[in-house]
């Protein structure tokens, strides 16, 4: 089991850093890489809809999303390796 998180800069309060905004649908728990490919995808695409997100960019922890920050970060992904990983992003 892992976990992809979604990291965000909200552009209405622009002083704040990257965090995990506390409402649903910013971490998906996988059960396999190929599951991870398609949850990329979909984080991908919330990033790119939400209107209030000024930057983000994705991590993937080890473990159940429940407990994700006591587990091993595994990858982190920010959009130049998106685009290098031939992932769809704008």
């Amino acid at each position: 089991m892992m976990t992809l998180v979604l990291k965000i800069k909200n552009k209405n309060v622009p002083w704040q850093g990257y965090y995990l905004p506390a409402v649903s649908g910013f971490q998906i728990g996988c059960r396999s890489w190929e599951t991870v490919y398609k949850n990329i995808q979909k984080l991908i695409k919330k990033a790119e809809t939400t209107d209030f997100i000024m930057d983000w960019y994705i991590e993937l922890y080890d473990g159940k999303y429940e407990t994700y920050k006591n587990n091993e970060l595994l990858e982190t992904y920010d959009k130049s390796r998106l685009k290098d990983m031939e992932y769809k992003i704008a």
